[in-house]
């Protein structure tokens, strides 16, 4: 700055205009003071010595003053954090406009805001597009499930899938937040199984509570109802999501023996193939061998060691059978018809299989299949039962 401007920078000129001026006078001073600030010529000796002034003309008495600084200072980027607040803490009027627009906010100030600030202002923090990922996680650990609400409807929100964990367990009786979560494309697959189970569970419990049906009868509807929804959800899953969410399955107890049968019938080898590892702590390169015959292992020492029930054996064998015979030929079986594929495999491939372990396994498959193998094999199960 030249001496000259040097020379007639007064700051005790200038509090005297803030104490004692006009309002005509300290709305010009503080367009003055503006464009001072905004200057990049101006020494940083200098703007140390005004912040004080623009923070007295901050909270004048008379809010059009206020409001005209807040207008002149809102496009400045590298404000003080003694002027910035002061603007933050005055009236909505003037206050919320400067709190969307300026590029003074960093995250440390975003998080202070989100601390001491009222809902009106936090709401502000959580929609603007620059939020840092500290202020994020200050919505997400001490948020209230209105603000969490904002924050998610902000699609430039740096919101992880640790934030998204942390939402459901805070807010997960909370549909503004549990409808905006679901909604998410990244939202990761655990939660999504959680929701699954907390919603059977609330259905079984209504539905015991108001007497709709027998309580053994409203189980197996609502366990079949959430095993059909986890099968969904897995076979939506990338290979990577199953090998993260399989361990997850188990921790939780949701990894049952009918799950692995649901995606067997199925044919969803993916997670066949995953389940049956992670239970026999062999890896999955090894059981994919076996399935394709490029490993030592037995399917009986796999099954064995898996734990699951020996019903499940033949099941599973015949299964594997299928998925070599793709292999072999080059065709595909589609899904709508694996089903009806692995009957006919069970029935015409094991002679050695009598009749009774039969009907029981087209029993399994009646129980586990989608519909339409459903009613093939309680079909076959009612000629098998009049033919013994």
């Amino acid at each position: 700055m030249s001496k000259k401007k040097q020379q007639s920078l007064d700051v005790t000129v200038l509090n005297e205009v803030v104490g004692t001026g006009s309002v005509e006078q300290r709305t010009a001073l503080a367009r003055q003071l503006a464009e001072l600030l905004s200057d990049p010529q101006t020494p940083s000796e200098e703007t140390a010595a005004i912040v004080p002034v623009v923070v007295a003309l901050a909270v004048d008495p008379v809010v059009s003053v206020r409001k005209h600084l807040a207008g002149q200072l809102v496009r400045l980027g590298r404000l003080h954090a003694d002027i910035v607040f002061a603007i933050v803490a005055d009236v909505d009027e003037v206050a919320l406009d400067f709190l969307r627009k300026t590029p003074s906010l960093d995250t440390g100030r975003m998080v202070a805001v989100l601390k001491a600030g009222d809902f009106a202002r936090q709401e502000v923090i959580a929609m603007r597009g620059d939020i840092g990922i500290a202020a994020v996680t200050e919505i997400t650990e001490r948020g209230t499930a209105e603000l969490a609400a904002c924050l998610l409807d902000n699609a430039c929100a740096p919101v992880s899938s640790a934030h998204c964990r942390r939402l459901y367990v805070r807010f997960a009786d909370e549909p503004a937040v549990v409808d905006r979560l679901l909604e998410r494309r990244d939202l990761p697959l655990e939660i999504r199984l959680m929701h699954a189970k907390r919603t059977a569970n609330r259905v079984y419990s209504l539905m015991s509570q108001r007497g709709w049906m027998a309580a053994n009868d409203a189980e197996e509807v609502v366990i079949s109802a959430e095993e059909g929804t986890f099968l969904r959800l897995l076979e939506q899953a990338e290979d990577h999501e199953l090998d993260r969410v399989i361990p997850f399955m188990c921790e939780k107890q949701f990894l049952t023996p009918s799950i692995i049968l649901r995606a067997a019938c199925a044919g969803e080898l993916q997670i066949v193939e995953r389940s049956l590892a992670y239970l026999a702590s062999i890896p999955v390169k090894r059981i994919h061998g076996l399935i394709y015959g490029s490993s030592t292992l037995s399917l009986k020492a796999v099954h064995k060691k898996s734990g699951l029930p020996p019903a499940c054996y033949t099941i599973l064998r015949a299964v594997f059978d299928i998925a070599r015979d793709v292999r072999r030929t080059g065709k595909p079986v589609p899904r709508e018809d694996f089903g009806r594929t692995l009957i006919e495999t069970l029935m015409v491939r094991y002679d050695g299989i009598p009749g009774s372990e039969k009907t029981m396994l087209l029993g399994m498959i009646a129980r586990f299949g989608d519909d339409r193998t459903r009613r093939i094999a309680k079909r076959l199960c009612e000629n098998l039962s009049r033919a013994a």
